[in-house]
């Protein structure tokens, strides 16, 4: 959105700064998501069912 692809000639380039200064500011997005992220792994977590059980194997090992 705040891109503006020129050559490399000057006046194109005087001219894709003239563009941009008179729009003036963007509205910032968050990329990075609502800052609910830990929240909502909490809740999923909470919602499935984990049947994991630790299993202890004695071996006998010779000496």
């Amino acid at each position: 959105k705040n891109v503006i692809d020129t050559d490399y000639k000057y006046k194109e380039i005087k001219n894709a700064i003239e563009t941009q200064i008179k729009h003036g500011k963007y509205i910032s997005e968050n990329i990075y998501g609502d800052g609910n992220a830990g929240k909502q792994i909490v809740d999923i977590l909470e919602d499935i069912d984990v049947k994991i059980q630790k299993k202890f194997v004695k071996r006998n090992f010779i000496n």
